[in-house]
């Protein structure tokens, strides 16, 4: 009897055993479930926190109000985040503030990178996103509560460029009055239609035998350089923007090397809304309209350039030396050609690398009001 006992009491033990071995296991798998939506939910909202605050970022510039600047990006950040949710209720991105759909905007002025290095900057030229999700727990005595808040932020810092390493250089160049203004003239507004190879030399802010045409570092002289350089073909040139850069112009009209350059340029475009045969300003306002919510981009097209802004110095003749000031984007829109010369116009807009990727700011119709034209932003925390 007594053995029999014994048995029997091994065998409940066992049982006992067993079940808390069940129960361990499948608390390690929760745990194991949990901790794998925690991670998913972080690297969603960090995500979604990078995206707007990157798009954000895109519309913050040193022209026209502080204001209206920061409205702008705060906007776009939202607009961004909006975009970026609606994949269901369950993952999305929540405000701190509010607990509802969406980010918190603010504008430090004083930032930590993720080195843990502190850097204090102006109001306006850093942009901060804050948001959680919310995350529901399989096995809540882990961790004490059912319910888990994920947080992320992301912090963008807007600078001036210091180098610029891109195919989309072409060897035209433009005016610096023309671009920031002086006492009799007002300074070029985003958007602003402008020319920059002139048919005529009496029209250049150069000098005599002089259109506008010039040399890149790193490039050739001559015409067979300037098709190239202007149909796209050419490899991508670095540009140190940190320090003085003189140039070399390039003298004479160019007016078939110019033509067929960006003929051939335009004709490379796939996509119909920036085709060469449309007329007067439709591809212009196609491009604004591309801009992109989700990614607070424009659309990619054949008809963005990138040209340098030279210093206007009367008197200056022939094949010289120019110093340039900045650089400023552009979008080709149309060339206009006759017999014996060609005029080439296109849009001002200001570009603004991203990592090694160029970008473009909304051309919302403010003039440039200092030589910045060619800014950075880039994710810092």
């Amino acid at each position: 009897m007594a053995r029999c006992m014994r048995v029997r009491g091994k065998q409940g033990s066992v049982l006992i055993l067993f079940a808390l071995i069940i129960d361990l296991l499948l608390g390690v798998a929760a745990l194991a479930l949990d901790l794998g939506l925690i991670y998913i939910a972080k690297q969603r909202v960090q995500g979604v926190c990078d995206a707007a605050a990157l798009a954000g970022a895109r519309r913050m510039s040193s022209y026209g109000s502080i204001e209206a600047t920061l409205a702008s990006a705060t906007q776009a950040a939202n607009n961004c985040t909006k975009a970026n949710n609606g994949v269901s209720e369950k993952w999305d991105v929540l405000s701190p503030e509010t607990n509802q759909p969406g980010i918190k905007v603010s504008f430090p002025t004083q930032i930590t990178t993720a080195d843990g290095q502190i850097i204090q900057v102006a109001y306006g030229q850093a942009l901060r996103v804050d948001g959680y999700m919310d995350v529901n727990l399989i096995f809540p005595s882990f961790i004490g509560r059912s319910l888990s808040k994920v947080p992320a932020s992301s912090t963008v810092l807007r600078e001036k460029a210091k180098t610029l390493a891109t195919d989309l250089f072409v060897p035209l160049a433009a005016s610096e009055i023309t671009i920031f203004g002086d006492a009799t003239h007002s300074p070029a507004a985003f958007g602003q239609r402008v020319a920059m190879k002139v048919g005529k030399w009496q029209d250049c802010w150069i000098g005599p035998g002089n259109f506008g045409t010039v040399v890149l570092p790193g490039c050739k002289r001559g015409s067979a350089a300037i098709y190239i350089g202007l149909t796209g073909q050419r490899a991508p040139i670095t540009i140190q923007l940190d320090q003085q850069l003189i140039i070399e112009t390039e003298p004479g009209n160019m007016s078939g090397p110019v033509a067929q350059g960006l003929t051939d340029r335009l004709n490379r475009e796939t996509d119909p809304r920036f085709a060469p045969t449309l007329k007067n300003d439709i591809a212009w306002h196609n491009w604004v309209n591309s801009y992109d919510p989700r990614t607070g981009l424009y659309a990619s097209t054949w008809r963005l350039a990138i040209v340098p802004i030279i210093e206007d110095v009367p008197g200056k003749t022939g094949r010289t030396d120019v110093t340039v000031v900045g650089f400023a984007g552009f979008f080709l829109e149309s060339l206009s050609e006759d017999s014996t010369s060609t005029t080439v116009y296109g849009r001002f807009i200001q570009g603004m690398k991203c990592g090694e990727r160029i970008t473009w700011v909304f051309p919302n119709g403010s003039p440039a009001s200092d030589l910045d034209i060619m800014t950075a932003v880039r994710l810092v925390n």
